[in-house]
């Protein structure tokens, strides 16, 4: 910013990174390699440049604890596409409905483009993935129903801002809606274990749900394993043939 290098402090840093966390939806891990990064090229001012005396960005890391797995309420999730409904700008809707249906990443989300997305079969192509294996995802039901009414064709981008020249930036939207709806607490990526969950409390196999999702890993799709032992005991319950009633 407009601070001068030798003005910085510690105090700079943590407020900073307590800002991404709060607003830009970030994960532990993805906030301590962004403190990494400048806290590196602090140390480089510090021992290689004597620009500065110490480094003020070398702060105690954020605990990463990414195995969240933060399911939407039936009235959370009501609540959450009404806010969206409500929400001035019109993108967002959208954007949480796929999320919602697909199990994407925000990242993956903003990168579609219309050439890659086919609203007949209610199908769409991700090329710029997480871990860079192209993957297709289904978009279905209302989410569908709102990318029709906004088609677009070509390479440009399906979700973008106004100018539509540059991807979608969603995190000041989704800060809104999300308050609006009661669930602050709710991450983007959120939305991701929901879809997952969702899947696997439908009696969907650990295969299907880290297909869809884009998992490289069994492992990484293992934690959604308990849902799929509980959907397993109720089909069981069904079963189970009932213990005759003594006759006396």
């Amino acid at each position: 910013g407009d601070v001068p290098l030798e003005d910085l402090r510690k105090r700079d840093f943590v407020e900073g990174r307590s800002r991404l966390m709060s607003e830009r939806d970030l994960k532990p891990a993805t906030i301590n390699r962004y403190m990494a990064a400048i806290s590196a090229v602090l140390t480089r001012a510090v021992e290689d440049w004597f620009l500065i005396e110490s480094n003020p960005a070398r702060i105690r890391s954020v605990r990463e604890d990414n195995a969240r797995d933060r399911v939407l309420a039936p009235p959370e999730l009501d609540a959450l596409i009404r806010a969206c409904e409500a929400f001035e700008d019109r993108g967002i809707l959208p954007f949480v409905l796929v999320a919602l249906g697909s199990g994407c990443r925000a990242g993956e989300l903003t990168q579609l483009r219309w050439c890659d997305v086919d609203l007949d079969k209610g199908l769409a192509v991700l090329r710029n993935t997480k871990n860079r294996d192209t993957r297709t995802i289904p978009i279905q039901g209302y989410a569908l129903d709102c990318l029709k009414g906004v088609r677009g064709i070509g390479n440009a981008f399906v979700f973008r801002n106004p100018t539509g020249k540059t991807p979608y930036d969603y995190y000041r939207a989704w800060d809104k809606v999300r308050r609006a709806a009661g669930i602050s607490n709710v991450r983007f990526h959120d939305l991701r274990h929901h879809a997952a969950s969702t899947l696997a409390m439908s009696g969907k196999s650990l295969g299907e749900i880290g297909a869809l999702l884009g998992h490289r890993s069994p492992a990484m799709t293992q934690r959604y394993s308990h849902y799929l032992t509980e959907h397993t005991l109720a089909l069981g319950d069904v079963l189970a043939i009932k213990t005759p009633a003594t006759s006396e």
